[in-house]
């Protein structure tokens, strides 16, 4: 079948719709060798990060939305009482509630003044336990937290002066995510190897604290050996109905989806609305997510990949690849509307605006918009093909060759454009199955 777009690049008739942008670095790392261990911003101006590197923990702070940090404490563990010396997650109740948790064992720093000190919560027998520390940890409000491993739950009422443990039932096992319906009932994220013969690889799993009784609260993904392996690896409440879960899809040949999830109704039911292949390393996905409000938020890889949408996961918009940002354990945040990230050995960036960005066509299959030196394709083919693109001048000659992939939805690719004179251009966007042609009319 052949598609033909007549795309005319008028001032009068395009729309307006998101900025051109780049990540620029605001703090460079501390340390070549610096784990990033938690970035935060409170509102508009206010925001926080955590790094550690050898024995020390550092806690940053900025005042301006990102643009600049100063170091607020640091710590050496080299002298502590204990042989528990590498600090792994920070989490936040709020701007004087700060926890760390460990990758040793199940232990963890409270802090009720910023960060500024911390105390120790042993937790017993479970602490001199081998097997490393919480899968995740995360609090309701200042007193109501909990943590857990795969095969145990921390639970507290009173700020962690005491806690309860639950043994999670032998055919569960919790996946590190998991978010709180309200004080009483925890939603966990829960995976089944396929060797179980469940119907659902993926699920989420209910905890009532009051009854102590389990329950299967929604199912996500079947299990499909065929069409990949599903995990989630970051879920994001964004408000009373709307959340978003990112991971990844394991498929066949060791490709990797990077995949994100929605729910409208608190996680009864999902969604999913993006799927993308990467074809990076086994176990790659979607690290982490996060939202400014339902409609306007980030997903990226720990390659340096990054997804935003502005239509609550309609359509996204695949970022150049920035290899200066790429690194484990990233975290993205919101200061205002200003997008903040953080990965190990990279430091700290902020998401500037380059130029603006207009929509030249909307179709069925295929949508462009036009920045000042690049266009921006997406293509909806749920066959994950290559597509090829050459644009031509008005005497045959080839003056750019680029390769796309398709996806299932519509995932902005940026195509880097020569400096183009006035004139017509045409392009050929190919794959072995299908066929489109569009005219480019450039007026400076």
């Amino acid at each position: 079948m052949k598609w033909v777009l007549i795309i005319t690049l008028a001032a009068m008739s395009s729309i307006s719709l998101h900025a051109e942008k780049e990540w620029v670095n605001v703090y460079p790392p501390l340390d070549q060798f610096e784990n990033n261990m938690g970035l935060y911003c409170f509102d508009d101006l206010n925001c926080i990060a955590f790094s550690r590197f050898s024995q020390y923990r550092y806690i940053l702070k900025s005042n301006d939305g990102g643009k600049n940090w100063y170091i607020f404490s640091q710590v050496d563990f080299y002298y502590r009482d204990f042989p528990r010396i590498h600090p792994f997650r920070t989490f936040i109740s709020d701007s004087n509630h700060v926890y760390t948790t460990y990758s040793d064992d199940i232990t963890l720093d409270k802090s009720t003044d910023g960060g500024l000190s911390f105390t120790e919560v042993d937790f017993g027998e479970y602490t001199e336990k081998e097997g490393g520390g919480f899968s995740e940890f995360n609090m309701y409000n200042n007193n109501i937290g909990v943590g857990h491993t795969h095969k145990n739950i921390f639970i507290t009422n009173d700020n962690w002066q005491n806690y309860e443990v639950v043994d999670v039932p032998y055919d569960y096992f919790l996946e590190r995510p998991f978010y709180f319906l309200d004080s009483n009932n925890i939603i966990f994220s829960n995976y089944e190897e396929s060797n179980y013969n469940k119907e659902y690889t993926l699920r989420f799993l209910l905890y009532n604290i009051s009854s102590k009784e389990w329950s299967v609260y929604s199912n996500v993904e079947k299990n499909d050996p065929i069409n990949g392996d599903p995990r989630i690896w970051e879920i994001d409440v964004v408000n009373d109905s709307v959340i978003y879960a990112s991971g990844v899809i394991i498929i066949e040949n060791s490709w990797d989806a990077e995949v994100v999830w929605k729910s409208m109704d608190k996680g009864k039911s999902w969604k999913k609305v993006l799927s993308n292949i990467n074809g990076y390393a086994h176990y790659s996905g979607l690290d982490n997510i996060s939202f400014r409000n339902e409609n306007h938020g980030f997903a990226c890889t720990n390659s340096g990949v990054f997804y935003e949408t502005t239509d609550g996961g309609e359509t996204w918009y695949l970022h150049p690849y920035f290899p200066e940002v790429r690194g484990t354990l990233p975290s993205i945040v919101w200061a205002g509307d200003t997008p903040i990230y953080k990965a190990s050995q990279k430091g700290i960036f902020r998401l500037e605006t380059k130029s603006s960005v207009t929509e030249i066509s909307n179709s069925e299959n295929i949508k462009v918009n036009k920045s000042n030196n690049s266009l921006e394709i997406a293509i909806y083919d749920d066959s994950f093909a290559n597509y090829n693109f050459l644009l031509y001048n008005t005497s045959g000659q080839v003056v750019n060759t680029s390769t796309l992939e398709s996806s299932m939805g519509y995932i902005y690719q940026t195509i880097e454009l020569p400096d183009l004179i006035n004139g017509v251009y045409y392009y050929v966007l190919s794959s072995n199955k299908s066929v489109y042609n569009g005219k480019l009319i450039v007026i400076k």
